[in-house]
């Protein structure tokens, strides 16, 4: 039921509202014939589509008086959010419709029409779906600035048109179809079409992972690949067996190596005063017995010995073990990076990856804890291996264990690979001193 309005008028609207819910939801939709029932099916929809338009003036409402502002809110679509208790995503397409298809005012307090008026009077009739109109004006604000100058206005008739016959999959093929037809001397490479299409989209799972979706422009594009050139290389095994993971992992993990050295150089702005750092809380009881779940700073789970694994990569990430009532019983310090000295020492001493057949240069290497930092290991030269941003992660999860033998990291395979278990040196970088050992 609706909450309490002042306004009398709008309380007598919301009211019979509710009175004609209540009654379609009493409906007896089983005595009903199959015509029926679809007729009936139908009208709801159309009706349902109808509060699009209301939505859209509440929002326009919104932002003319910026209750948003008054309220604390940091934008409309998260007071829209916290109004009507939906999700970020929906909230944030309800505002981007509400300024193509909602009315508007001017600054002199004069109204305005719609931006894309036939979709606002299609929505308003209830012929067409958020979905369609969404569609609609994507489309048309994609279109470079000339041709929409031109043709925007045909091209809205015409997809509203296509909207009242197709479902949204068909029109959006019917879309993209008539985008191309609009711009036949290929004015979609033009610079400012690409600037006005950037987008990043960044959907996070509930495991922490994401699926990454982006238009980028060009200059975004070159530096992309200017980062992850040298870092996503095929790298091959100590056997000489060829690297397994595929090109796109490669690239994953190259963009993942990327983001490190970013945090390592410290780089990034703060946020609030803080420097760039990745946060997992633990339970005391988890840490000792490597069971459970820690949480990140964004309130994603994560299995206790992956995140502790974080922790002993060489990247800005603190780790706070809390107790029972959230006691802190301990908490590690992002001053386990390695500073930039201590880095110009170990390119120089190991010349790049210990991993026993690693060819890798110091550029594509992490410094490693011998001792894990997690475990009490120093951050010093005498406790640092480089590893190669692949060997880190692949040889490690294998059971590799690092050992320090005069100053001198060396490794230890994993009992299936050598059951002597036998510290070895990577010779690699130094194959002189290779043939006098």
């Amino acid at each position: 039921m609706s909450e309490l309005v002042v306004d009398s008028h709008a309380e007598s609207v919301l009211a019979r509202l509710d009175l004609v819910m209540d009654e379609l939801i009493a409906l007896p939709l089983d005595s009903y014939a199959d015509d029926d029932l679809l007729a009936i099916w139908r009208r709801v929809e159309t009706a349902v589509r109808r509060s699009a338009a209301v939505d859209h003036a509440l929002i326009g409402q919104v932002r003319t008086r910026r209750l948003d502002y008054h309220h604390g809110a940091t934008s409309t679509a998260a007071f829209t959010r916290q109004v009507v208790r939906i999700s970020v995503r929906e909230a944030k397409a309800r505002v981007r419709a509400a300024e193509a298809a909602g009315p508007r005012v001017a600054l002199s307090g004069e109204p305005l029409p719609p931006v894309y008026e036939r979709v606002a009077a299609a929505q308003a009739d209830g012929d067409i779906s958020p979905a369609h109109a969404r569609i609609i004006v994507q489309t048309i604000d994609a279109l470079p600035d000339q041709v929409r100058a031109e043709e925007g206005a045909s091209a809205e008739k015409l997809l509203v048109e296509k909207a009242g016959i197709f479902d949204p999959d068909t029109l959006g093929i019917v879309a993209r179809r008539l985008a191309l037809t609009l711009d036949p001397d290929g004015k979609y490479q033009d610079p400012d079409y690409r600037d006005r299409r950037r987008d990043l989209r960044l959907t996070v799972r509930h495991d922490g992972s994401a699926h990454l979706e982006a238009e980028l422009t060009a200059e975004a594009t070159e530096h992309l690949r200017v980062a992850i050139d040298p870092l996503d290389k095929p790298m091959p095994a100590t056997d000489g067996a060829r690297d397994p993971r595929t090109a796109g992992q490669r690239r994953h993990d190259a963009l993942l190596a990327a983001i490190k050295l970013v945090e390592r150089a410290e780089l990034l702005p703060t946020c609030v005063g803080v420097t760039a750092t990745v946060i997992l809380t633990f339970d005391a009881k988890d840490w000792i017995d490597d069971t459970g779940i820690a949480t990140t700073g964004h309130g994603v789970l994560v299995p206790t010995a992956e995140a502790k694994r974080w922790i002993s990569l060489d990247t800005e990430v603190i780790g706070v073990l809390l107790g029972t009532m959230k006691r802190v019983e301990a908490y590690s310090s992002v001053h386990r990076i390695f500073t930039k000295a201590q880095r110009l020492v170990l390119d120089v001493r190991d010349g790049g990856c210990t991993i026993p057949g690693c060819d890798a240069p110091p550029s594509k290497c992490e410094a490693h804890h011998v001792t894990d930092y997690a475990n009490g290991g120093p951050t010093s030269v005498v406790n640092a291996a480089l590893v190669c941003t692949t060997d880190h992660r692949e040889r490690i999860k294998q059971g590799w264990r690092s050992t320090m033998i005069n100053d001198i990291p060396h490794w230890i395979q994993p009992n299936w690979i050598d059951p002597e278990q036998k510290p070895q040196r990577n010779w690699m970088h130094d194959p002189a001193a290779g043939l006098d050992s």
